[in-house]
């Protein structure tokens, strides 16, 4: 019988920076507007992320800005201003 766990990677905050392409200000900031995951208490001075949490995070910001692109803009022939 084969016993299967899920494991969930967590990332520090530097990982989350370089993924999101935000800063850390701002991470803290959306947080306090609820607009971003929760961190994660790993020990007494250390905080991570769930990988899963953040993933879901850059997904449902992908469908907003899908929603706000802007229209395609005809090019300016040369010469035109």
């Amino acid at each position: 019988m084969s016993h299967q766990t899920s494991h969930q990677r967590v990332l520090r905050k530097r990982e989350v920076i370089e993924r999101v392409g935000i800063s850390g200000a701002q991470i803290y900031k959306l947080m306090g507007m609820n607009d971003f995951p929760k961190q994660i208490q790993l020990s007494e001075r250390a905080v991570g992320w769930r990988e899963a949490d953040i993933d879901r995070w850059i997904k449902s910001r992908r469908l907003v800005g899908q929603h706000s692109d802007p229209e395609p803009v005809e090019p300016l022939a040369p010469g035109e201003v």
